[in-house]
């Protein structure tokens, strides 16, 4: 298996009433680094400039970042050509792959750019992949898990040197970033691009971490079904049975909502239920379910019920 390192950089309109709807990025940039997931070897390279059509004019705040001018863009590739290049290139010679960003947006944008130019998207469903920037976090025990891919490679010295916000390059510095991690930090956190997401049919999705589980629920047409429907249910992160809430849903700071369950084997956990913007009419939410100490339920269930007593 490889890993497929890719950075994309994209344009985007000078206002929110000029944007396209469905593009609200155009990507002008697809860099990438091909690892051998065994050897850790950088097998192949791959970069494209793109000649955008939609968002023709670099915005402002683009030029001041990117490492690309208007003529760059102008001799740039179709995205049409760009993208198949790419995808035939990410799969040549039959090899198995896994993504591999820093951060959680680019896999995103590649697949609605791949869907407003009627590219065929190869990808059915929600995609595991490495987020470096997040598996960086977890193995340097670092609670901010946005930290800048420039503040880690310059903290990690990495020898090779090129310029930050060029497709290329970034791709190259989250390669040096993701050879240093534990392969079995990499198996163990996988993250999940949810673009193209399950329909109500679909029972869901679970991803169980170490210290936690992550529960996603079939996806709705409106909001009002995915809250009158039986998707707040919580499991327990160990053994996965359901789990008994103690107190209601209540709402932290209007789109995160917090309970405490408990599993008759395992004890008290604490349940995060978030609710997602929709895309395309799909409604669904993520429960992030996490084991706690009894101390903690019983301060937060006091906490919880105090001010439940006082309104």
């Amino acid at each position: 298996m490889n890993y497929i390192v890719f950075d994309l950089e994209w344009n985007q309109a000078p206002t929110v009433e000029e944007a396209r709807p469905g593009l609200p990025f155009e990507i002008i940039e697809i860099g990438a680094v091909k690892v051998s997931a065994e050897t850790l070897q950088t097998l192949d390279m791959f970069h494209r400039i793109i000649e955008p059509v939609v968002y023709p004019e670099l915005f402002s705040h683009t030029r001041q970042v990117v490492a690309l001018n208007q003529k760059d863009l102008e001799a740039g590739d179709s995205f049409h050509e760009a993208a198949t290049d790419f995808l035939s290139w990410c799969g040549a010679g039959g090899e198995e792959y896994l993504f591999a960003t820093w951060g959680s947006g680019d896999l995103k944008e590649l697949q609605r750019n791949l869907e407003y130019f009627h590219i065929r998207n190869p990808f059915t469903g929600p995609i595991k992949y490495a987020d470096v920037q997040q598996l960086y976090a977890i193995s340097e025990n670092e609670t901010n898990q946005s930290l800048s891919l420039e503040s880690v490679a310059q903290k990690m010295r990495i020898s090779w040197q090129g310029r930050y916000h060029a497709a290329l390059s970034d791709a190259r510095y989250t390669a040096e970033i993701l050879k240093t991690l534990d392969p079995e930090l990499i198996e163990t956190y996988p993250a999940l691009d949810t673009y193209h997401y399950p329909d109500e049919k679909n029972e869901g999705l679970m991803l169980s971490y170490p210290d936690h589980l992550i529960l996603y629920s079939p996806s709705f047409k409106t909001r009002e079904e995915l809250e009158n429907s039986h998707t707040s249910i919580l499991r327990c992160p160990v053994c996965k049975k359901k789990s008994k809430r103690l107190i209601p849903w209540h709402s932290g700071n209007g789109r995160a909502y917090y309970t405490i369950a408990r599993c008759q084997t395992h004890g008290p956990m604490r349940g995060r239920r978030v609710f997602h913007d929709p895309e395309e009419d799909i409604h669904y939410t993520t429960i992030t379910i996490k084991q706690i100490t009894e101390e903690e339920a019983e301060h937060i269930v006091g906490k919880i019920r105090e001010r439940g007593r006082r309104s």
